[in-house]
C-alpha cells in the first residue's frame, strides 16, 4: 500500500488511477459539513462518480445556462443514503455535502483521469499491478479500506 500523503490545499485523501480512471479515496468525515463553506465547482473534460459508502450526503447540481432559456433547468439537491452512486456529468455545476450525524465516507471516481490532479502530481499510485491470464489483462485493486471496517466504523457510537 502506499504511503499516506498529507492533505494539500485542493486536495484530500488518497488517489489513485489507472489508464481510464481516477480514484480519490476520503478520509472519514464526522458530522455534517459546515454549509458556509461549499465549494461548487464543474469539469469541463470528464465525468464524476460520486459513491457514497457511509452516511448521508446531498448532492447539489446545477446546469449551466446557454442561450436558449427552453434548455434551462431548476437547480437539484439529491440527498443520497450509503450505499449509492450518483453520476455528474461534464459541465454540471456541483458540491457535495455530508448531512446528519456520525461518520460519512464518499469515494469520487472521474473518467478519464484528471489532468489537474496529474500536473500537480496527485493520482500517481497505480491503483494495482496488472496480472496477465492468457490474452485477457485482470486489474488486482489495492483496496484503501475494507468493507467490513467501514462497517465497524458505521456501528459505533
Amino acid at each position: 500500500m502506499p504511503e499516506e500523503r498529507p492533505d494539500e490545499e485542493g486536495r484530500l485523501g488518497r488517489i489513485f488511477r489507472t489508464a481510464s480512471l481516477m480514484v480519490n479515496w476520503f478520509p472519514v468525515h464526522q458530522g455534517p459539513r459546515d454549509t458556509e463553506r461549499l465549494s461548487p465547482h464543474s469539469h469541463e473534460d470528464f465525468e464524476q462518480m460520486s459513491v457514497t459508502l457511509v452516511g448521508n450526503h446531498v448532492h447539489h447540481l446545477r446546469v449551466p445556462w446557454t442561450p436558449r432559456m427552453s434548455e434551462w433547468r431548476d437547480d437539484e439537491h439529491v440527498r443520497v443514503g450509503s450505499p449509492s452512486m450518483t453520476l455528474i456529468p461534464p459541465t454540471v455545476v456541483h458540491t457535495t455535502r455530508a448531512v446528519g450525524a456520525g461518520p460519512h465516507t464518499l469515494i469520487d471516481v472521474f473518467a478519464p483521469p484528471r489532468e489537474d490532479f496529474l500536473a500537480k502530481g496527485w493520482g500517481l499510485e497505480p491503483l494495482g499491478d496488472y496480472l496477465r491470464c492468457g490474452n485477457d489483462e485482470v486489474r488486482l485493486v489495492v483496496q484503501a479500506e475494507s468493507v467490513a471496517a467501514l462497517g465497524e466504523r458505521r456501528s459505533r457510537p
